[in-house]
């Protein structure tokens, strides 16, 4: 290997590794954006009026959670607070914290 190649090849290196950072930061800066792009706009989700999809949205919740809440809410009634989601199984302490900026207040 000639002085040219092996300093090609190390500066290709170099270059790579400075490179590839960046690309993974930036695609992650952008699901994140895109994770909760719905909410940079100020849309907020109420409890008490939202379907199906609108709670699949939230960030933390999936489709089972979400039907829990809307199953909660057709049984016992329009929530009083957005705290109640706690007595939604496999809503905790943790995720009511987390989707509470994402929620209309009541």
């Amino acid at each position: 290997m000639s002085k040219v190649s092996f300093a090609i090849t190390v500066v290709l290196l170099f270059w790579s590794i400075l490179l590839v950072p960046k690309q993974t930061i930036t695609v992650q800066a952008e699901q994140s954006v895109n994770q909760f792009r719905p909410y940079l706009f100020g849309r907020c989700t109420c409890v008490n009026t939202a379907r199906l999809i609108d709670f699949i949205d939230l960030p933390f919740i999936g489709p089972k959670i979400a039907e829990k809440i809307i199953s909660l809410r057709e049984q016992q009634g329009s929530f009083r607070s957005n705290d109640e989601l706690i007595r939604v199984k496999g809503i905790g302490v943790k995720t009511l914290t987390k989707i509470q900026p994402f929620l209309c207040d009541i």
